[in-house]
């Protein structure tokens, strides 16, 4: 066999192997690579990790419980968080975050609150109610007001 067909050959059991990874395959908690559990861990200490996913052969989603709120994590085979999201109770959402939206919403209704994360940078998605008028405001974890949209 010349070398050229091995090399192929090579490639093409490579390309099998990686590819016969199913998107979305469902494993076993205990099944997560050292990395990928550890970053979570340390990320979100105390947290319970409830599902996970091989989203690729190289990628993982993490379905977590931590402070009362469900966490989607996906990170690399590495550990390193890539997105993050989740619902968060509008009583756990951080000062800085309340206290804009009190600020250019005084006496509104928080109703619910989602978590963002990407690229590294937590935002919060929030439902209120101000009176009959509805909105969702994108608000960073600093406090900063990203987006407002009227429902």
């Amino acid at each position: 066999m010349s070398s050229s067909s091995v090399l192929l050959l090579g490639s093409l059991l490579f390309i099998g192997g990686v590819a016969s990874v199913s998107a979305g395959e469902r494993i076993a908690v205990d099944a997560l690579p050292e990395s990928v559990r550890a970053a979570v861990e340390t990320r979100f200490p105390g947290a319970k990790l409830l599902k996970a996913e091989r989203e690729s052969a190289l990628s993982y989603e993490v379905k977590i419980r931590h402070d009362g709120r469900r966490i989607e994590v996906k990170l690399n085979e590495d550990g390193v968080i890539l997105d993050l999201s989740g619902r968060v109770s509008v009583e756990g959402l951080p000062t800085a975050v309340t206290a804009a939206l009190n600020e250019r919403f005084p006496g509104v209704k928080l109703l619910k609150a989602e978590l963002d994360v990407e690229a590294g940078e937590e935002t919060f998605e929030v439902e209120l109610r101000d009176g009959k008028r509805r909105y969702n405001v994108e608000v960073t974890a600093a406090g900063r007001i990203v987006d407002v949209d009227r429902d």
